[in-house]
């Protein structure tokens, strides 16, 4: 404990040090800017300044009508009135003449899809949802093991898929499923490998 309470005495020592230095030390780090002594001068001969606030107003004017020159000088000259007119004239910007571009054609729209083509897209749809998990060999034929979401669906080689879809072919590690009703086929890779 005692040591704790010596280190924090040292850094608060150390601490204070630090800043009487900087605060009496005559050469500042660059970067540090110090007011001059007749800059504290001047600041007390403030009150001779005025805040000009009907430049603001005069804006505010000019800008009445909606059109904004963004590109504008932002400080204006003490001038007269007239000489403010001619520069709002000077100022005020012409929206640029509309261009005269030839009307584009749009493509026609494609032709609306037949029964058959919708039936073929649903049969697609469908049978990407099939997986193949595997075989095994039973006798002189395979039972498949297909995957379809949450369902296990165990078939033979010659049997339909769920009463629809015929097994064209099978090898390995995958298997052809047709549709007869749309003659779409797809090939299902063995899940896993």
């Amino acid at each position: 404990m005692r040591g704790k309470q010596l280190l924090f005495s040292a850094l608060l020592v150390m601490l204070l040090g630090l800043a009487a230095y900087r605060f009496y030390s005559p050469d500042m780090p660059a970067g540090v800017l110090r007011a001059p002594a007749e800059g504290r001068r001047a600041a007390a001969d403030l009150k001779d300044y005025t805040v000009r606030i009907d430049l603001l107003r005069v804006a505010r004017e000019e800008l009445a009508d909606g059109v904004v020159n963004i590109f504008a000088s932002i400080s204006r000259s003490g001038g007269s009135k007239g000489e403010k007119a001619g520069a709002k004239g000077a100022d005020e910007v012409k929206p640029p003449a509309p261009s005269e571009q030839p009307a584009v054609q749009l493509p026609p729209p494609p032709p609306p899809k037949t029964p058959e083509q919708l039936a073929a897209e649903r049969s697609v749809q469908e049978l990407e949802r099939f997986r193949f998990l595997g075989f095994v060999r039973k006798g002189d034929g395979r039972s498949l093991f297909l995957g379809r979401g949450d369902e296990l669906l165990v078939v033979g080689e010659t049997e339909k898929v769920k009463g629809l879809y015929n097994i064209k072919l099978m090898g390995k590690d995958y298997l052809i499923l047709a549709d007869p009703a749309t003659g779409v086929e797809k090939r299902i890779e063995l899940t896993g490998k």
